[in-house]
């Protein structure tokens, strides 16, 4: 199987405490990028981030739709 041919690889990570202190977003999505010249590698790697504690700090219209998903 070639490279381009493999199946986008997601991550989701669920937290019950702030791994993120660079924001105060519940729900952060990365990619890999180079680190001098800012060009994405691939786009068959994403990861995920759900901030339990944060999410529970967001409005209720965020709340109610994640709530939805659980």
């Amino acid at each position: 199987m070639a490279y381009k041919e493999l199946a986008k690889a997601v991550t989701i990570n669920i937290l019950d405490f702030n791994y993120l202190n660079q924001t105060k977003n519940y729900h952060s999505v990365f990619h890999l990028y180079e680190d001098e010249e800012r060009f994405q590698l691939t786009e068959a790697l994403e990861m995920h981030f759900m901030e339990l504690p944060n999410w529970s700090q967001s409005g209720d219209e965020e709340r109610l739709a994640l709530g939805r998903m659980f």
